[in-house]
C-alpha cells in the first residue's frame, strides 16, 4: 500500500483492520470473518495496480485504496461464474453491474468520486468487499 497523505499508511491500515475485522461495515458475523480467504501468491503470480481479481471465491486483493479517476478492472481467474456489484445484496447501490463473467470474463470501472464503495459478486453473495476512492 502506498502512502497516501504524509506517512498516514500506518493509521490507514489500522482502520482497514478495524473495518474487516469487526464486519462492522458490512455486518457479517464472526463466522463470515473466518471464512476470508487468504492466497498466498507466487512472484508475478498478482494482480496489476488496477486490476481486481476474482479467484478462490473472493477478490484479491480483499481490500483497495485508490484515487478518484482510476480505472479498476476485475477479472475472474477461476471457472467459477461472477459478477460484480456496487453495494451490498440487499442494497444495490446502482453505480455499477458486470455481465456475469466466465473464466478470464473482465469488466472495467472508472471512480470519479471520492468516498468508500461496497461491491460483491451477485452469483456468491458472501464475497463482498469495498474499495476506498480519495483525492
Amino acid at each position: 500500500m502506498k502512502t497516501l497523505i504524509n506517512g498516514k499508511k500506518i493509521t490507514l491500515f489500522i482502520l482497514l483492520a478495524t473495518i474487516i475485522s469487526t464486519g462492522l461495515f458490512f455486518g457479517f458475523s464472526n463466522s463470515n470473518i473466518s471464512a476470508l480467504d487468504v492466497k498466498i501468491l507466487q512472484d508475478g503470480d498478482k494482480p496489476a495496480e488496477n486490476e481486481i481479481w476474482l479467484d478462490k471465491l473472493t477478490f484479491i486483493p480483499k481490500m483497495k485504496v485508490i484515487k478518484v479517476g482510476t480505472k479498476i478492472t476485475w477479472i475472474n481467474k477461476e471457472t467459477a461464474m461472477h459478477t460484480v456489484i456496487s453495494g451490498a445484496p440487499d442494497a444495490k447501490s446502482g453505480l455499477f453491474e458486470s455481465k456475469t463473467m466466465g473464466e478470464g470474463g473482465k469488466f472495467a470501472f472508472t471512480f470519479t468520486e471520492p468516498g468508500i464503495i461496497k461491491y460483491y459478486c451477485g452469483t456468491h453473495e458472501d464475497m463482498m468487499t469495498a474499495i476506498i476512492i480519495v483525492k
